[in-house]
């Protein structure tokens, strides 16, 4: 499943490691569930979820950001609250 965290796939936290891969010489996200018994010489269950990489290269996604309206109303609310805070500073000092 793509797009979705590790959590929202139910896998539990304690069973998140990275681990090696002497093939690849790459570090590798997996998935290791301890079992009951012995299977195939291995008494753990190891999942691969993907590689460790140093970059990647994301075509943009504007969804992501705030609208230029919000972005646009978030400095308006600023301008207008630090300018507020300084008259008041500089009105509390003359008092």
């Amino acid at each position: 499943k793509r797009r979705i965290t590790l959590a929202e796939a139910g896998i539990p936290q304690e069973e998140i490691m990275v681990l090696y891969s002497v093939k690849s010489r790459m570090p590798y996200l997996a998935r290791v569930q301890e079992r009951k018994r012995m299977y195939k010489g291995w008494k753990q269950k190891i999942t691969p979820l993907g590689l460790l990489l140093k970059s990647v290269t994301h075509d943009p996604d504007r969804t992501v950001l705030p609208s230029d309206a919000e972005l646009t109303d978030a400095v308006k609310t600023s301008a207008v609250d630090t300018l507020a805070t300084r008259i008041s500073n500089r009105l509390n000092k003359h008092e």
